[in-house]
């Protein structure tokens, strides 16, 4: 058989694989937000505004990688040509992948030019 005949089913291959390894990575970072909240919810002595953000954080990128998975499916089936759809999609899934660090960084600057300190290990502002 020559490369033209097996290029079809390379594709046909990578996408379903590519689209399954997103979908897996999607459902733990799904499991770790659903885990978090549940911590917020349930533990006595921890402060759940910290478990809650980092449950947002793992939802965001729960939500990035089937976007992430679903662009690529879209792009791998019309490879060589870019479609819009498929763009659309990865972009958006960089923007869910950057938007708890966006988060965090502005949370940090306001507490910072509040006169605060930042505490990383709980993610909160500390007054002095």
């Amino acid at each position: 058989m020559n490369d033209a005949a097996h290029t079809p089913v390379f594709r046909h291959l990578a996408k379903w694989l590519v689209l399954s390894v997103f979908i897996l990575l999607a459902l733990l970072y799904l499991y770790g937000a659903v885990h978090n909240a549940w911590i917020a919810v349930g533990s006595p002595g921890t402060d759940p505004r910290v478990w809650f953000r980092l449950a947002a954080g793992q939802l965001c990128f729960a939500f990035a990688s089937l976007s992430f998975g679903l662009g690529l499916y879209k792009g791998i089936q019309t490879f060589p040509r870019a479609t819009g759809g498929s763009a659309a999609l990865i972009v958006l899934g960089a923007l869910l992948v950057l938007g708890p660090y966006i988060d965090r960084f502005v949370l940090m600057n306001n507490c910072l030019e509040a006169g605060g300190s930042w505490n990383r290990a709980t993610l909160e502002c500390s007054a002095d």
